[in-house]
């Protein structure tokens, strides 16, 4: 019925249970990652010292480093305030006009609609789509 061989079959059942768990979100991603090599590497797919080949790996490491400090930036509320008063417009009307972080939602979203469907309405004469 099926031309797959065992260590396939195996990889394809890590595969599938690794999409069903990042789906539905049961577990963090990082968790499911290690999850993955960690099974790899239990069922004979991957050799040990090929599942952590990746932890020798600079990027690999920069990647894991920016998780942590976003993960602690998200953590601690420096990321929000950081977003809501990061953008040199809204520094320049939150202290002299008074406003609100409401203020920006109310007036920047339908500016942004308006904005798109302008964008979608002249796209096809600029460009001649």
């Amino acid at each position: 019925m099926s031309d797959l061989s065992g260590p396939e079959i195996t990889f394809f059942a890590i595969l599938v249970a690794a999409f069903v768990l990042l789906i539905t979100e049961r577990l963090r991603n990082d968790v499911v990652g290690v999850l993955i090599v960690l099974a790899l590497a239990m069922t004979g797919l991957l050799e040990p010292r090929e599942a952590l080949a990746g932890f020798s790996s600079e990027p690999a490491i920069v990647v894991a480093a920016i998780f942590v400090l976003t993960a602690g930036m998200h953590s601690t509320g420096l990321s929000d305030q950081l977003g809501r008063l990061g953008h040199h417009g809204n520094l320049l009307v939150y202290g002299p006009g008074g406003y609100r972080f409401a203020d920006f939602v109310v007036v920047g979203t339908p500016l942004t609609i308006v904005a798109a469907l302008v964008v979608a309405l002249l796209a096809p004469l600029v460009f001649g789509g």
